[in-house]
């Protein structure tokens, strides 16, 4: 699915296009509560369904039938309405991850925020990049919002190694 996003981030550079929809933040957990309660009624997997990720992996093997409509719907939604929509704003499956994540021991943290260049690789790569403002700027160097996932993009790309995943707790984070 990363190919089919970035294939429509492309798109938008090179025809000059600006996103600028505003989702409402808890859309995917509200989603989120959706997909359980109807997977807990109708005794199936309603996730399955709505999975452009799993779709099209279905598609390239199987072939496509109807379910390219759901990988068309995510590319448009990419290319026209917001940047990383269904990663970063819709996917139910990350808005698990964040509650997880949210009590999890491992956290990212801005361990050398002074060598940070501003050069925003980790804002471009992040499906959330809104969790990497306070961090960045001032106060707690760690990640504690509930969007960030944990995924470790923001590390890979950080050429100055500002950001590394550390515990939460501890004398070495106390700010």
């Amino acid at each position: 699915m990363n190919m089919v996003t970035d294939l429509a981030a492309w798109l938008r550079r090179k025809l000059g296009m600006k996103v600028s929809f505003n989702w409402n933040n808890s859309l995917r957990y509200w989603l989120l509560a959706a997909i359980v309660v109807g997977s807990a009624l109708s005794g199936t997997l309603v996730w399955t369904w709505l999975d452009p990720v799993n779709t099209l992996q279905r598609g390239l093997i199987f072939g496509f039938g109807a379910g390219i409509w759901l990988v068309a719907c995510v590319f448009v939604m990419d290319l026209v309405l917001v940047e990383h929509g269904w990663c970063g704003h819709l996917c139910p499956l990350g808005a698990a991850y964040g509650l997880i994540g949210s009590k999890s021991l491992i956290r990212i943290k801005a361990v050398k925020r002074e060598a940070c260049t501003k050069c925003m690789d980790c804002f471009n790569v992040c499906p959330e990049p809104q969790v990497l403002r306070q961090p960045l700027k001032a106060g707690d160097r760690r990640v504690l919002d509930k969007d960030c996932i944990s995924c470790g993009r923001c590390i890979d790309v950080c050429a100055e190694q500002v950001l590394e995943f550390r515990t939460r707790i501890g004398a070495e984070n106390e700010e």
